[in-house]
């Protein structure tokens, strides 16, 4: 009874073994992973320092395009999340 077991916990780990394998090898955007990391670095596309904005709630620095963006009395404010946004409004005002 425990050989069978055994025999079906070592089959288990084998197929779990050959997903992750076959997974890592035909997974989407693997190609990038395959060239070398110092080329793909210069490939991306670099943001600029003005183009960053530091969240007033958490402190984490992010890119205009992908911030949660509130414009209050005038001046245009950059959160990382909906949450900080929310929490800075939540917040009484100062």
């Amino acid at each position: 009874m425990i050989t069978y077991l055994l025999r079906f916990l070592f089959l288990l780990l084998i197929f779990f073994l050959f997903r992750q394998v076959f997974t890592w090898l035909f997974a989407p955007g693997n190609q990038a992973k395959k060239g070398n990391s110092a080329n793909t670095r210069r490939n991306q596309k670099e943001i600029k320092r003005e183009q960053v904005e530091k969240d007033p709630v958490c402190g984490m620095f992010v890119a205009r395009e992908a911030a949660v963006k509130l414009e209050r009395e005038g001046e245009d404010l950059y959160f990382c999340s909906e949450k900080c946004r929310e929490k800075f409004l939540e917040a009484p005002k100062e």
